[in-house]
């Protein structure tokens, strides 16, 4: 039950009960060990700057990785990007460099995040999350251009699963990390394809009557985009009957640079319509290290006494991230960084 007055929280009615304390528009800035280099609180900061020392044997940190974090980004990934939700602009690596500095152990690969190509349009939506599934559900079927009317990648070149990571960090290498999603209304009559683009499209894609008309409305030179178009199509096969969005379907152009593995059929069919693509961030890979009972590890993998991590700041992840894994390792190792940092508080309290 809740106490509103008082943002307390208590437990039930068992030997473990416990009145929980929220405490709001504070930060923890430290971790506060013992003469034996176990937990025994944090301090932290409020609103009014002003600092305290809360005592606990046992802290579970859970604060993401630092993709919200402009000079920790420069520092390990060389530039900035977007993140995805609003949230995630709120992971600022103090965390982690909180548990850096009483010696635990980095892990995962620092230079690397997990990518996701979205709507630079929807940049803080009220939603608090950038539009991606339009535009992902769209790439696959579309030419990606930049600025200067040139493709620059093989917008078939594997699975959905694995394609958005590809297509998020060649947009990200483009000038002003914008791409340009072009398609004709042939992929309007795909099956499922504009449920699909409902599930979080907040703007209209672009739209015009030809190529020259898109381009104009995107701000890319109309005669470069009109000759990649026409590239592009000479390259096509002229049966297209082996089409079939719903899987690999090795319709690939003949002779064009970058190629396109799958999907490639003609852009020829008005209206012509275009997604701006920007690469936005979902979270750093570089963390912490913890054990299997989500305990924070020191340089030699050695527990330290009552500190507990979960979720993006523990990162394991190198070169590639596999849907939805997170998610799933923030659900497991949550629930165990919890349940065993409150039999540690148990257990220290007992005489």
């Amino acid at each position: 039950m809740e106490d509103a007055s008082r943002g307390r929280f208590f437990g039930p009615d068992n030997d473990r009960a416990l009145a929980v304390e929220v405490l709001y528009e504070t930060t923890a800035v430290r971790l506060v060990l013992d003469e034996e280099g176990a937990v025994a609180g944090i301090e932290a900061r409020d609103r009014a700057g002003m600092l305290s020392r809360l005592d606990a044997p046992a802290v579970v940190l859970a604060s993401g990785g630092f993709e919200g974090d402009s000079e920790m980004m420069a520092r390990y990934i060389g530039f900035d990007l977007p993140t995805v939700s609003r949230g995630g602009a709120h992971n600022r690596g103090e965390g982690i460099q909180m548990a850096l500095d009483v010696g635990a152990r980095p892990i995962g690969q620092w230079n690397q995040f997990h990518p996701l190509p979205a709507d630079p349009r929807t940049a803080g939506a009220a939603s608090g999350l950038m539009t991606f599934a339009a535009v992902m559900e769209t790439v696959p079927y579309s030419l990606m251009v930049n600025n200067s009317g040139d493709r620059f990648m093989d917008e078939g070149a594997t699975s959905m699963d694995y394609l958005y990571d590809l297509v998020g960090r060649a947009v990200q290498r483009q000038p002003s990390q914008t791409g340009y999603a072009v398609f004709d209304s042939k992929a309007m009559t795909l099956p499922h394809y504009r449920k699909a683009v409902l599930r979080d499209k907040v703007f209209e894609p672009y739209q015009a009557d030809t190529v020259e008309g898109l381009a104009t409305l995107i701000g890319v030179d109309g005669e470069a985009l009109t000759a990649t178009v026409a590239s592009y199509n000479a390259a096509v096969p002229q049966d297209d009957a082996q089409f079939d969005a719903m899987r690999l379907d090795g319709l690939s152009t003949d002779r064009l640079t970058p190629p396109k593995s799958n999907w490639a059929r003609s852009l020829d069919t008005p209206p012509f319509y275009c997604y701006p693509v920007t690469c936005s961030n979902v979270f750093t890979m570089g963390g912490i290290g913890t054990d299997h009972t989500a305990r924070v590890v020191d340089m030699d993998g050695i527990p330290i006494p009552g500190l507990y991590a979960a979720g993006e700041m523990t990162g394991i992840y190198r070169d590639k991230y596999v849907g939805a894994t997170a998610v799933l390792r923030g659900l497991v190792f949550g629930r165990l960084a919890g349940y065993n940092a409150v039999d540690h508080s148990f257990n220290q309290a007992r005489p």
